[in-house]
């Protein structure tokens, strides 16, 4: 795809399955790809490795919450 077709990448971090599941069905539907991940660590790396249009971080995750991802 070119730049001016690609879809808006949105990262989800959620260490609940079913919100996870649920913000990435609700971010799909308005046209992005959203990238679920489980953990602060995986946010990290995915935000870091590539830059989303948005990052949806859970405050408190497992290894880094969402508030330390955005610190680093």
């Amino acid at each position: 795809m070119s730049p001016a077709t690609s879809k808006p990448v949105v990262v989800v971090a959620d260490d609940d399955p079913d919100i996870l599941k649920l913000v990435k069905f609700a971010v799909e539907r308005q046209g992005c790809t959203a990238v679920g991940v489980e953990d602060g660590d995986e946010a990290f790396r995915q935000i870091y490795a590539a830059p989303p249009a948005l990052a949806i971080l859970d405050v408190r995750m497992p290894h880094l919450t969402g508030m330390e991802v955005l610190r680093v």
